[in-house]
């Protein structure tokens, strides 16, 4: 899931050449990300990483990282 599908102002790589960019601004940004938890699925205590990198250069690192505790119950 891109960032810029969720709302983030970003350029058209394809179009500039230049890759996303995202102007800093006094405004927030919010990411809704949902998912179908099914009656059948079983109890099951998780933590998930999400990152945001750079894809236009690879061996960037993550410029932001966070471990969420998740629980299916």
């Amino acid at each position: 899931m891109s960032a810029c599908d969720q709302g983030l102002p970003c350029s058209d790589p394809n179009k500039e050449g230049k890759g996303p960019k995202i102007k800093a601004t006094d405004e927030a940004n919010v990411v809704a990300v949902g998912m179908v938890v099914d009656n059948n699925y079983p109890t099951v205590k998780v933590v998930a990483k999400w990152q945001i990198t750079d894809q236009t250069f690879s061996k960037a690192p993550p410029l932001f990282c966070i471990y969420i505790p998740l629980a299916v119950l």
